[in-house]
C-alpha cells in the first residue's frame, strides 16, 4: 500500500475522537501515514497526533481558528496534489461532508465513500 493521508479533526480547541479512529483505521492499511491537521493552531495538535505507526505530521496554517470549508477544501487538495496518496482517510462528520464531495469531483476521484461505525 502507498501513503496514506488522514485528515484530522479539531474544535474549540481540542482534538476531535475521530482523528485518533482514522489513524487506527489507516494502521490496519499497511503503508507510511501522514497526518494533516488544519487551522490556526494547528502545530498546538502534533503531540496528540504523534503516536506509533504515524509517520509524518502536517501542519497547515489557516486565518480562521476553527473549521472553515472553503479552507480545508483548498488545503485538502493542495495535500493530495503534493503528496499524491493512494488512500485519504476523511471523518464521517459533519465538518467533512461540508466540502469531501465538492472536493473528490473537483479531483475527479473514481471511488468516494465512508467508513461508518
Amino acid at each position: 500500500m502507498s501513503k496514506i493521508l488522514v485528515i484530522a479533526e479539531h474544535r474549540q480547541g481540542e482534538l476531535r475522537p475521530v482523528s485518533l479512529e482514522l489513524i487506527a483505521a489507516a494502521q490496519g492499511l499497511g503503508g507510511p501515514i501522514t497526518v494533516a491537521v488544519i487551522g490556526a493552531n494547528a502545530q498546538a495538535f502534533v503531540p496528540a497526533l504523534s503516536l506509533p505507526g504515524v509517520d509524518e505530521i502536517l501542519t497547515v496554517a489557516s486565518p480562521f481558528a476553527e473549521f472553515n470549508p472553503e479552507v480545508q477544501e483548498a488545503a485538502v487538495a493542495a495535500l493530495i496534489t503534493e503528496l499524491a496518496p493512494s488512500v485519504v482517510l476523511l471523518g464521517h462528520t459533519v465538518d467533512s461532508l461540508a466540502y469531501a464531495a465538492a472536493l473528490a469531483g473537483k479531483l475527479k476521484v473514481l471511488h468516494f465513500g465512508w467508513i461508518v461505525r
